[in-house]
C-alpha cells in the first residue's frame, strides 16, 4: 500500500518539474547547458553525469566521438536508452540533455532515447549533419548552436508542435528545414549563418504569419544576415543582407497583385546603395501566364521589374495614369494583344527605362518618334524589343521606318525581326522601288513641252542663221520671205 501511494506521487512531481521546465524554457529563451567546468574529464569512461543542481532528469554529455560513447555516457549516468540490452541500472526518464564538445558525422535524432525530452541541446561540437526526425518528443526547447551543420533534414523538425525556443546561430546552413511555428511567441536564433538563404526565412515569415502566431528573432540587429542571390544574363551575384532588410522583402509578398483571378509573384531584385542610408530594395513583379485582360493594379512600393508576358492584354493605359508604375525600369509584355505605344508618350516611363519588351504583340506601326525622343536625350543603354510585329509596310515604312530600324541597331535588338502583315518580307528587306510606284501626274507633262519648245527655239535660230548666210552669199532670200508682200517700210532695207 505503502508503494502504491508514492508512485502517483512521484508522478505528479515529475509532472509539475516537466510544467516548470517548459515555461522556464519559454520564458528565458534557454535550453538546459550545462557547464563546461562541470564536465567529466576526458579520460573517465563514463562521458555523461547528471547536473547536481537540476535534478535527476537533467544530463550533461561532453567529448563524445560515437554514437556508441554516446549511448554508453547515458546508461552510465543512469539513463537507459531504449534499444540497448537491459542491465543493472534502472532507466530514468531524461528531460533536458546537453551534448557538447561531440566529434560526430551524423546525429540521428530518430532515436528513441529523445522521446522523453523537453530540453536538448547540442553545442560547440563538430556535427555536419541532422539526420531523421523528432517523433513523440515533447521538446520545448532546441539549442543546436555552434556545430559544423551544413545539412538538416528538411522535416527533422516539422513534429515538434510545443517547440517554443530554437536555436541554430552559428552553423554553416544553406536553409532552414521545416519549422512548426506552432506556439504564440516562437523565439529563433539564427545569427551567423551568412551562407543561409534568404528564401528559407521569407518561406518561414510567411508559414508563420498564416497560422498568426508571432516569430521573435533573436540577435536580429547585428548577427543575423542572410544570402540574397541574384540571377543576371551574363553572370549570377550575391549580396549578404540583414534581417531586418528580409522583413522589407518579406512584406513584398502581402503587396504583391493578387484576385480571385490571378496571382503574381513578386521579388526582391536589386539594391539602391546610397551613402550613410540602408540599401533600398527595389521589387521585381512576375505576373505572366495569368490570363490578365489588363496590366495589373498597385504595384509594390519601388517596383522596377514587371513582366506580364504570354497575357491578354491590349493596352497600355497603366503605364501613364498608375503612380505606382512611375518608378519602372524594365517592362516585359511579349505575347499579348497590344497595339499601340501612342500611351508611352510624356510618361516618366518612356523617359527613364532600361528595357521595353513588345516581342510578338499586334503593333501595326511603331511611332518611332516617342522611342527616338529617349534614344536621344538619355546617355545609358535603352533596349527595345519588338521582333515578331507584323506592321502595315508601304512606301512610309520603306522610306522611314526601315531606315530608322537600321540607324537604332543599338537600341532596338531584335530590329531583324520585324516583319509585314501584307508582304511575305521583313521590314529591314523592303525594296522601296516596289512598295512605291511611280505615279504619273499632269504636272509631269509640263517638263515635256518645255523640253519641246527649247527644241523648237534651237530649230528656229538655226533656220534664221541658215537663211542670213545664204543671203548673204547669193543674195537670194528664203522661199517664204521671197513671196511676201511689200510693205510700206520696206524700202529701208533696200540697197
Amino acid at each position: 500500500m505503502l508503494m502504491y501511494s508514492r508512485m502517483p506521487t512521484e508522478c505528479f512531481l515529475l509532472v509539475c518539474w516537466v510544467l516548470m521546465q517548459m515555461v522556464k524554457a519559454s520564458d528565458d529563451g534557454h535550453c538546459f547547458h550545462l557547464p563546461p567546468s562541470q564536465c567529466p574529464p576526458r579520460n573517465e569512461i563514463c562521458r555523461c553525469k547528471r547536473a547536481p543542481d537540476e535534478g535527476s532528469s537533467s544530463v550533461g554529455c561532453c567529448h563524445i566521438n560515437t554514437e556508441y560513447e554516446l549511448k554508453e555516457g547515458l546508461a552510465c549516468a543512469g539513463v537507459y536508452p531504449q534499444g540497448m540490452k537491459e542491465g543493472s541500472v534502472d532507466r530514468l526518464q531524461t528531460t533536458a540533455l546537453h551534448i557538447q564538445n561531440a566529434t560526430l558525422d551524423r546525429l540521428d535524432v530518430s532515436a528513441a532515447a529523445w522521446k522523453t525530452l523537453i530540453s536538448f541541446s547540442v553545442t560547440d561540437s563538430k556535427i555536419q549533419r541532422l539526420m531523421g526526425e523528432f517523433s513523440d518528443v515533447s521538446l520545448v526547447c532546441l539549442n543546436l548552436s555552434s556545430n559544423f551543420l551544413i545539412e538538416m533534414d528538411h522535416h527533422a523538425l516539422n513534429s515538434l508542435q510545443k517547440l517554443a525556443m530554437l536555436d541554430l546561430s552559428y552553423n554553416n546552413l544553406t536553409s532552414l528545414p521545416l519549422i512548426n511555428v506552432a506556439q504564440p511567441h516562437f523565439q529563433l536564433d539564427i545569427s551567423g549563418n551568412s551562407q543561409l538563404n534568404c528564401n528559407s526565412i521569407t518561406e518561414l515569415m510567411k508559414a508563420a504569419k498564416k497560422k498568426k502566431n508571432n516569430l521573435h528573432f533573436r540577435n536580429e540587429k547585428n548577427e543575423t544576415f542572410c544570402s540574397l542571390s541574384y540571377n543576371f544574363d551574363w553572370f549570377n551575384a550575391t549580396q549578404i543582407i540583414s534581417l531586418d532588410q528580409v522583413a522589407v522583402i518579406n512584406k513584398l509578398n502581402e503587396e504583391c497583385p493578387k484576385s480571385e483571378k490571378f496571382s503574381c509573384t513578386c521579388s526582391a531584385y536589386r539594391t539602391d546603395l546610397v551613402g550613410g542610408q540602408q540599401p533600398t530594395f527595389t521589387a521585381k513583379v512576375d505576373c505572366s501566364k495569368q490570363n490578365l485582360t489588363e496590366l495589373p493594379p498597385n504595384l509594390p512600393a519601388n517596383t522596377i521589374f514587371l513582366n506580364v508576358s504570354h497575357n491578354n492584354i491590349t493596352s497600355l493605359d497603366l503605364l501613364s495614369t498608375d503612380p505606382s508604375y512611375h518608378y519602372l525600369r524594365e517592362f516585359y509584355a511579349d505575347h499579348n494583344y497590344i497595339d499601340s505605344i501612342a500611351k508611352l508618350e510624356g510618361t516618366r516611363f518612356i523617359d527613364n527605362f532600361a528595357v521595353l519588351s513588345l516581342r510578338s504583340n499586334n503593333l501595326s506601326s511603331i511611332l518611332t518618334y516617342i522611342l527616338s525622343n529617349t534614344f536621344d536625350r538619355n546617355n545609358f543603354p535603352h533596349l527595345v524589343h519588338l521582333g515578331q510585329n507584323k506592321l502595315v509596310c508601304n512606301c512610309s515604312t520603306a522610306q522611314t521606318l526601315k531606315w530608322w530600324l537600321r540607324t537604332n541597331t543599338r537600341n532596338v535588338v531584335d530590329y531583324n525581326e520585324v516583319l509585314c502583315s501584307n508582304l511575305p518580307e521583313r521590314v529591314i528587306d523592303l525594296n522601296q522601288s516596289k512598295v512605291c510606284p511611280f505615279q504619273t501626274d499632269w504636272t509631269d507633262y509640263i517638263y515635256y513641252i518645255i523640253a519641246a519648245e527649247i527644241a523648237m527655239f534651237l530649230l528656229l535660230i538655226g533656220k534664221v542663221t541658215y537663211d542670213y548666210w545664204v543671203f548673204k552669199t547669193h543674195g537670194y532670200l528664203p522661199w517664204p520671205a521671197s513671196k511676201m508682200p511689200k510693205m510700206p517700210c520696206d524700202w529701208v532695207f533696200e540697197t
